[in-house]
């Protein structure tokens, strides 16, 4: 008997975001659904602080706590080298793909949510292909109305969207690496990403 799959729409530091448990067989499918994109299409996860980060990735040290704190909180997504992982990621969520991307948000409202889900949970924008994404409380309550009425909306008011999407970068085992997207604080980035190769 499949169990009803739990989705959740959410403020973040750029946009509004969508997702299930990682765990969730069924997640990846019903947000390609809701989105109206592919479902082979892989997604970012959403962590609230290292720690829980670190319980499914072995990060390297060069990568340290402060350098990932002062990048994640420039409004980025990483990709990081799916080697790293543990093995505690489902391969739906990252289609087998050489990366894996991590987003990390130190909220209230986003820790309470992944206290609620008890895992991590799958990130991407509120919006169908091609269209804008959701950056109101509005907007966002539309789409879900329209697309997946199901869906919880958790939001106390207290994150603060940006407009922008993130700026989305890969990191390669060698610490090399590659910019996908540039979002909003791309200079600051940059800046950070120098001391890799210094």
């Amino acid at each position: 008997m499949k169990i009803e799959t739990k989705m959740y729409i959410y403020p973040t530091d750029t946009v509004w975001g969508i997702g299930t448990s990682i765990f969730d067989e069924w997640g990846p499918s019903l947000v390609a659904k809701a989105k109206n994109t592919s479902n082979d299409k892989p997604l970012s996860i959403l962590f609230s602080d290292l720690n829980s980060l670190k319980e499914f990735f072995d990060i390297p040290s060069t990568l340290s706590d402060t350098w990932l704190t002062r990048l994640f909180n420039l409004e980025s997504t990483l990709g990081l080298p799916s080697e790293w992982s543990k093995g505690k990621i489902p391969n739906q969520v990252f289609q087998n793909k050489p990366h894996i991307c991590v987003r990390l948000l130190d909220h209230p409202e986003i820790a309470s949510l992944l206290i609620k889900v008890e895992a991590p949970i799958l990130s991407t924008s509120v919006n169908r292909t091609g269209e804008p994404p959701a950056l109101t409380y509005e907007e966002a309550n539309n789409f879900k109305e329209k697309h997946c009425p199901k869906a919880t909306i958790i939001s106390q008011g207290t994150i603060k969207t940006s407009g922008n999407s993130s700026t989305m970068i890969l990191i390669n085992k060698d610490l090399s690496f590659n910019l996908l997207r540039e979002g909003n604080k791309i200079n600051e980035i940059k800046d950070l990403l120098q001391l890799l190769s210094a």
